[in-house]
């Protein structure tokens, strides 16, 4: 039996992010959007890249989301 061990990530300030912590830091971030806080959104990180999937009212909905999902330390892209 084989396991993948978590990949981690350096942030700009030289933090060690794992994931895991930055998928729990982007469900956080869309939780305290009061906007956003209501919706249905699935987060998966992978080295820094963040894919959501969900459905949204608007198209200006799914760009604040994106906007907010970048300013997450440790985001490089999201999807």
């Amino acid at each position: 039996l084989e396991t993948t061990p978590p990949t981690v990530m350096v942030a700009k300030e030289g933090i060690i992010i794992s994931d895991a912590d930055l998928t729990a830091a982007v469900k956080k971030a869309l939780l305290s959007d009061a906007k956003f806080s209501k919706l249905i959104i699935d987060v998966k990180a992978e080295n820094g890249i963040v894919t959501l999937s969900g459905t949204v009212d608007t198209v200006k909905d799914k760009i604040d989301i994106g906007a907010l999902v970048k300013s997450v330390e440790g985001v490089k892209e999201v999807i």
